[in-house]
């Protein structure tokens, strides 16, 4: 394929596939032990737990940007549950 990304004409890209075959040995059984299922549940409690944190994070972040930016504009914003009124 080519894509024309540089001012002194296109380039050439190329993809080279590497593919490797599968054999039973490389398809893990599935649990059978129910401490198995137990700790699978564990670790996606703790991933799904982490992301909602990260998110969260995020969300703040966002806040504190836009009010460090209106602050610096000269604006304010009063929030109270699902209402944000500007000042």
């Amino acid at each position: 394929d080519e894509f024309g990304t540089d001012v002194r004409g296109p380039v050439e890209v190329r993809v080279d596939r590497v593919t490797h075959p599968v054999t039973d040995d490389d398809i893990p059984e599935p649990g059978q032990e129910e401490g198995a299922v137990e700790v699978t549940y564990e670790i996606l409690g703790d991933l799904v737990q982490r992301f909602h944190d990260h998110t969260i994070e995020i969300l703040v972040h966002h806040v504190q940007a836009i009010e460090v930016i209106q602050r610096d504009q000269g604006h304010k914003i009063v929030t109270r549950g699902q209402q944000s009124t500007d000042i």
